[in-house]
């Protein structure tokens, strides 16, 4: 994964305690009122099997309402599961899990812009890449927006097989 993500090992990882990491993103959504009535998330283990994706929409819609009128009927918990959970066995390896928001009738100065959630209480480790550059700012964010030491590591390639080192 170093040479497909990560830019020839000059990437970095990072590493979070995934309970904390869905506890921390739900309180943010609550406290922030994202979810709205129809907005769906889920938060789960991708899910690796090679089949047919079935998306059960069909006819013409003369307006984005229309569309979305059709699309939040057909949108739940299991077709969001095989829209954003789902990846063939090719790359099973990986075992990743993801988090899903799909938000509806977003305003349009919105529609551009990121949502960022917190992080810091989940985050707690980060992996470097073994040809990353200067560590001068990595090292600065772990020690100042971390409630908790942040482990960082460095990860060597030794015979073909990994070791982190701190």
């Amino acid at each position: 994964m170093w040479e497909h993500y990560a830019d020839h090992h000059k990437g970095a990882c990072l590493v979070f305690d995934r309970e904390a990491l869905g506890s921390e993103y739900l309180a943010f959504c609550d406290s922030i009122g994202t979810l709205k009535a129809g907005d769906v998330q889920a938060i789960d283990d991708v899910e690796y099997k090679d089949s047919p994706l079935n998306v059960p929409i069909s006819g013409t819609f003369g307006s984005l309402a229309k569309f979305h009128a059709v699309l939040a009927d057909c949108i739940d918990r299991d077709s969001i599961k095989d829209l954003f959970l789902r990846k063939s066995i090719a790359w099973k390896h990986e075992r990743e899990a993801r988090i899903v928001y799909t938000r509806f009738n977003v305003p349009e100065l919105e529609l551009d812009n990121p949502t960022y959630v917190p992080i810091s209480s989940s985050l707690k480790a980060i992996v470097l890449g073994e040809a990353f550059g200067d560590t001068t700012e990595i090292l600065k964010l772990a020690g100042e927006d971390s409630p908790a030491p942040l482990e960082i590591y460095r990860c060597v390639w030794n015979l073909g097989a990994p070791n982190l080192r701190k």
